[in-house]
């Protein structure tokens, strides 16, 4: 059996590290669109709960380069968490567990902009940390819904 999944979406909010032994906790929303009976395109957009466990230093760069909105690429595995209320009802929540989050630079962020720092000179060429992820953002990112 194989347990992977690889998502490309924005980051839903800022990432928050609570202390230094709980993992970072952020949604991604990732987005697909089809056409329907109709014949008119839908979009659906899909929130995934990310969780990464690491070392301190770790989870503190990590909360530092990512922000909301920021395109990433996620690779981790599904977990299911299982649990019962006071009341004897079961309760299921489905994360992403992890093992590497990487951002897509795109946009004025990517060449520089105002915010990289540059002033007037033409920012250098950057790729983007994708650990091997050769894909890159598809056409329909500037349909994003956010």
């Amino acid at each position: 059996m194989f347990n992977k999944i690889i998502l490309v979406g924005r980051v839903g909010k800022d990432l928050e590290m609570r202390n230094e032994k709980a993992p970072v906790n952020f949604p991604v929303a990732t987005s697909d669109s089809y056409k329907d009976d109709s014949g008119e395109w839908v979009e659906q957009t899909e929130w995934h709960n990310i969780v990464v466990w690491g070392t301190p230093d770790f989870k503190s760069g990590l909360t530092q380069r990512i922000s909301k909105g920021d395109l990433v690429v996620v690779e981790g595995k599904s977990v299911t968490e299982t649990w019962e209320t006071e009341s004897g009802e079961k309760r299921y929540s489905t994360k992403v567990k992890a093992f590497k989050v990487s951002k897509i630079p795109t946009g004025a962020k990517a060449s520089g902009g105002s915010s990289g720092g540059y002033g007037d000179k033409p920012a250098p060429e950057k790729k983007a940390d994708t650990g091997g992820y050769s894909g890159g953002p598809s056409s329909q990112e500037e349909d994003l819904p956010f």
